[in-house]
């Protein structure tokens, strides 16, 4: 499956060098309501037979704007503060094994996201919230602004390119049907 993921400089220079990259969960204070999201989504992941690390998922884009649309600098800035985006900020485009992707609907995931910034470990997740989240599937992705994906981690060889994010507008519409 074709994905981006925005990663910092840091996290590309050891994905490089191990081969592998993952997402610990050190990076996430415990008292945080992102990170108690990220568990639940990790809990997700292992729910729907993905096998999962210790570590928080790695996050993804499957579609931006319309079915297989790269994202750019613009959903970048709406998910990225200005210092990560000042300290650089690479798009990794990948073709990943479909068996390791979760698919999820953004707005919906924004909702369970914001229960939990909201309510901590007293955060409840509907089942039709969460059916609301998932409920993407390939011939409905036009349907959906934006598709997220998770992983468990993201290897080297899955890579396909690397490109810089551009802090203009513009630089980072390329085309997808370019090679490689």
């Amino acid at each position: 499956m074709r994905l981006w993921t925005f990663q910092s400089v840091e996290a590309v220079k050891i994905l490089d060098k191990t081969g592998v990259l993952h997402a610990p969960w050190a990076r996430y204070s415990n008292q945080s309501g992102w990170k108690k999201a990220y568990q639940w989504m990790h809990g997700q992941l292992t729910e729907r037979g993905i096998s999962a690390p210790e570590t928080a998922p790695i996050w993804a884009w499957h579609s931006c704007g319309k079915a297989g649309q790269a994202p750019r600098l613009s959903d970048a800035r709406n998910l990225l503060s200005d210092l990560e985006l000042e300290a650089g900020i690479q798009t990794v485009e990948l073709e990943c094994p479909d068996e390791l992707v979760l698919l999820s609907n953004y707005g919906p995931w924004n909702e369970v996201l914001d229960l939990f910034l909201d309510h901590g470990d007293e955060a409840v997740v509907t089942p039709q919230l969460t059916e609301a989240v998932f409920s993407v599937s390939p011939s409905h992705l036009d349907e959906f602004e934006s598709i997220q994906a998770v992983l468990p981690f993201l290897e080297k060889a899955w890579v396909k390119d690397i490109r810089p994010l551009p802090l203009q507008p513009g630089v980072l519409d390329y085309d997808r049907n370019k090679p490689v």
